[in-house]
């Protein structure tokens, strides 16, 4: 708790607030692409203390709320099967596709289960030889890495009823494809220190210059965003597009080399499809040619096609900034995290869950 107590501090934050009322002068709409952060600042009120010229635009930066539907729809694909076990973590469980949830799928019977560490699938492939575990491996850059470890193990142990339905996003593919969104009025970005910590900044400072933004590094805590937030707004005060590191007790400028030569080795690149977004060049990961025998889409040979899929759900447009959680006419009312109809109403980092559980109160 010491740790916690000065970024929470009502006298830091208070003259962080000062700062901020004396410099946004003018309109800015500020993007965070992290779902941590969009929890945090639902949790804290912290929008509502901002001054009326700062919007707040909650981008897709949780990885439940952009897994697509129609990989969804491949889990309960797999998880029907009756030789497999379906091993994933809890949100997932709740998260509506096309043809129904996990949720539903575990009421029928169906061997489902939720883990807390993508290492416990060894122990239950180990203890069920005769069946096929797969488990869900969803995420950006900062969990990507964990899941190499699995793979290292697979690999070296050469277990063979074991692997991964993958679902993973890189983040600065999806921060250009929004800000060249002519439907997407970003005027700068708060970035997720926890990515940044893996990735370094080499990748943000590209994108500032490129997509003229500034954009702040920064992390959780209400001081974190806060200064994040200043940051920003001095930033694009000034005219300057650049990335600046405000959260460098945890992010180092060169990130970490180890974990991305780890990621590299076991994925690629490719044009992934993001729920509500639709398709995004270069923005996902996939197993390299030479480890797809561990993509459970390859196992069990599904054959579902992504796309498109037409719902009454509006999370995509809350991503990109053109309406906020309770524009949505399904909010609260069809929709709310005892039945959730989207995927942002099931994660607590989902804009709409945190807006439900923390803005309407």
């Amino acid at each position: 708790m010491w740790y916690e107590k000065q970024f929470r501090d009502s006298g830091n934050l208070t003259t962080l607030l000062q700062a901020i009322r004396q410099i946004a002068t003018f309109p800015i709409r500020i993007m965070e692409v992290c779902g941590g952060q969009t929890y945090a600042l639902s949790r804290y009120r912290i929008e509502e203390l901002l001054p009326d010229t700062v919007q707040m635009i909650h981008g897709p930066g949780c990885p439940v709320c952009v897994t697509h539907e129609d990989t969804i729809s491949q889990a309960i694909e797999i998880a029907r099967n009756p030789q497999t076990i379906f091993c994933t973590f809890g949100d997932m469980v709740r998260v509506p596709g096309t043809k129904g949830s996990l949720q539903q799928l575990k009421a029928e019977g169906k061997d489902i289960r939720i883990v807390y560490s993508p290492l416990d699938t060894l122990r239950i492939a180990g203890e069920n030889p005769e069946k096929q575990v797969v488990f869900f491996a969803l995420g950006f850059e900062t969990t990507t890495p964990l899941y190499t470890l699995l793979l290292q193990e697979i690999v070296s142990r050469k277990i063979t009823n074991l692997s991964l339905l993958t679902s993973l996003f890189t983040i600065p593919a999806a921060i250009s494809f929004l800000a060249q969104d002519p439907e997407c009025k970003i005027d700068g970005l708060l970035a997720a220190g926890h990515v940044c910590s893996i990735t370094g900044l080499r990748e943000y400072d590209a994108l500032a210059e490129k997509l003229e933004l500034p954009i702040a590094v920064t992390g959780f805590e209400p001081a974190d965003l806060l200064y994040g937030i200043y940051q920003v707004i001095r930033l694009k005060a000034q005219g300057i597009d650049r990335t600046i590191n405000a959260y460098r007790r945890a992010v180092p400028a060169q990130g970490n080399r180890m974990a991305r030569q780890k990621t590299e080795r076991f994925f690629t690149p490719y044009d992934a499809y993001w729920r509500g977004l639709g398709k995004i060049p270069v923005s996902g990961l996939r197993l390299r040619p030479e480890y797809e025998q561990y993509e459970a889409r390859n196992r069990f040979s599904c054959k579902v096609k992504p796309g498109i899929q037409a719902s009454a759900c509006r999370a995509g447009e809350i991503m990109k900034g053109k309406i906020s959680p309770e524009k949505c006419p399904l909010f609260g009312n069809r929709c709310t995290p005892d039945t959730p109809l989207g995927a942002s109403m099931v994660s607590s980092e989902g804009a709409c869950s945190a807006f439900y559980r923390y803005r309407t109160n």
